[in-house]
């Protein structure tokens, strides 16, 4: 009689030899082979976090020393720097935010092993404060961008329109500032209310604290994935919005400058429309991935279980952000005399005389945008 021998396991990974099927759950996946998912997708959301916060640390210090630059008097009572004040302050906020969340993650608030994706509950209230600043800042920053923008082009567009002069003062800059604040915080607020947290059961030592995650899937959290889509709305309305108006810019200036020449005024070089176009190019690459990874996240990945992998690829979007705002900066020494002149004359002695800006001068000594 024959005796029946042990059932022979045949398996592609580990993943199915201890769990079973990777695909027989009953859900679908983007990426069907486990070994790509766990070899490849995870690595690499892991790369895109580690280059984020490297460039938060980067972009912190650069738009510090930025911040320090435009608040010296010489800059700081112009229409145009004051907008850029506010721009960097808020980005500067956001990478902030992102260092303050790395912090909490030290091992010096608290001393007490980790869970796996379980935290203090009031660790937890600090990433969420974090991520609220985050939001607004990054709202804030850009429709700031925008709105610099279209203050250059109307003040070329119309020079000697006296409603559009009165848009141009300070006082009014200082109210869209507040007025992006208060609606901006308002939508960073909206995510706070909806957060919530859950219990982990997923600690592998004792603690003397009960941990606590975030719930993000998409069956617990729905709001989650319409929120950001929302916000990747925001995004991609900032960066099609700004291309429109850049372009309008541009030729804007080349008129102002046709017009120039022919009434026989100086020969200045055109760096002004250099400027524009880097900074619209700039704009648009990294407000338009960040808009359409969360319409993917909101439209695709939603019907897919290792979907939540792929949507760890926002930090990828957010350094483009980041990498924005810091390359912003950075072109207002090359691109920009007064700035430049500025800079100079806290280092040397023999830094030049500072002109004044005016709105109604084309000018390659004046950023447009930041």
């Amino acid at each position: 009689m024959p005796t029946k021998g042990p059932k022979i396991v045949t398996t592609t990974s580990l993943y199915d030899y201890i769990y079973g099927d990777y695909n027989s759950d009953g859900y679908d996946y983007i990426i069907d082979d486990f070994d790509t998912n766990q070899n490849i997708i995870k690595p690499l959301g892991t790369l895109f976090k580690q280059i984020y916060d490297i460039t938060s640390y980067l972009s912190f210090s650069i738009n510090f020393f930025h911040l320090f630059i435009l608040t010296r008097k010489d800059l700081r009572t112009q229409n145009v720097y004051i907008l850029m004040i506010g721009i960097c302050v808020f980005d500067i906020f956001q990478a902030f935010a992102n260092l303050v969340k790395n912090f909490m993650t030290w091992q010096i608030v608290y001393h007490e092993p980790e869970c796996y994706d379980g935290y203090r509950y009031s660790h937890l209230v600090v990433d969420v404060v974090a991520k609220c600043l985050q939001i607004m800042s990054r709202r804030v920053s850009s429709f700031l961008v925008l709105y610099m923008a279209v203050f250059r082009a109307l003040a070329l567009i119309f020079p000697f329109n006296t409603k559009v002069n009165k848009l141009m003062n300070k006082k009014f800059s200082y109210l869209i500032m507040l007025f992006l604040i208060v609606i901006c915080g308002a939508w960073s607020l909206i995510y706070s209310i909806f957060v919530r947290f859950k219990q982990n059961g997923f600690c592998p030592v004792r603690t003397s604290y009960l941990p606590y995650a975030l719930v993000t899937d998409a069956r617990n959290a729905p709001w989650r994935r319409l929120y950001f889509v929302i916000d990747g709305y925001m995004s991609l309305f900032v960066s099609f919005s700004y291309i429109l108006v850049a372009g309008a810019l541009v030729v804007a200036l080349r008129y102002a400058k046709r017009r120039r020449d022919s009434l026989g005024g100086p020969a200045t070089p055109n760096n002004t429309s250099k400027l524009i176009m880097t900074m619209a190019i700039t704009v648009f690459i990294s407000e338009t991935v960040y808009g359409a990874l969360y319409m993917w996240s909101y439209y695709t990945l939603y019907d897919y279980k290792d979907g939540k992998d792929f949507e760890k690829f926002d930090s990828f979007t957010l350094t483009l952000l980041i990498v924005n705002s810091t390359i912003h900066s950075i072109l207002c020494f090359f691109l920009s005399s007064q700035y430049r002149d500025t800079v100079l004359k806290l280092f040397s002695r023999r830094g030049n005389r500072v002109e004044p800006f005016n709105n109604r001068v084309d000018s390659s000594r004046h950023p447009i945008s930041e």
